[in-house]
């Protein structure tokens, strides 16, 4: 008899997705890991962003983003822009990309927004976009739902051009 024997397996209860919404959200960790990616089926370095929810139903719930360690001045081509700019409330300068650290992110308030997508018969929560919070860090955020004219801000209105 080895260690892997004396190791109790249990039943995992399915994962609910979070509800699609907009949600104000902590860096909580960031870990580097290895993973495929799925255009070149290559190992790449990718950064893992755990944002914990911070109000509503949801409150406490972690949800994760993937994204490349690359911080490119074109928003278009960098997830990792993304968060920063909504983390900071501004834009990166190209002088301080010699200096950029992940780990002062670790701890900043932003807001994201989650869609759901289906995939081999699961629902998965997906975040969308990263928008500055209008909490301040270290404050406790109130527990309020999105309202329509926060899904409007972001998804555009249908009669818009």
């Amino acid at each position: 008899m080895n260690d892997l024997d004396n190791i109790k397996i249990e039943i995992a209860e399915p994962i609910k997705p979070i509800p699609e919404g907009v949600y104000d959200v902590q860096i909580t960790n960031i870990n580097k890991k290895q993973a495929i990616n799925s255009v070149t089926k290559m190992e790449e370095t990718r950064l893992s962003f755990e944002f914990t929810i911070k109000e509503g139903n949801e409150k406490g719930h972690k949800i994760f983003s993937s994204v490349t360690p690359k911080l490119a001045l074109d928003p278009k081509m960098s997830n990792l822009y993304k968060i920063w700019s909504a983390c900071e409330s501004r834009s990166p300068k190209a002088m301080e990309f010699p200096k950029f650290h992940l780990s002062p992110m670790i701890g900043k308030n932003l807001k994201v927004v989650v869609t759901q997508v289906e995939k081999n018969d699961r629902i998965f929560s997906n975040i969308t976009s990263y928008l500055k919070s209008d909490k301040e860090i270290g404050t406790e955020l109130e527990d309020e739902p999105a309202t329509e004219e926060d899904v409007d801000e972001i998804f555009g209105t249908e009669d818009e051009g």
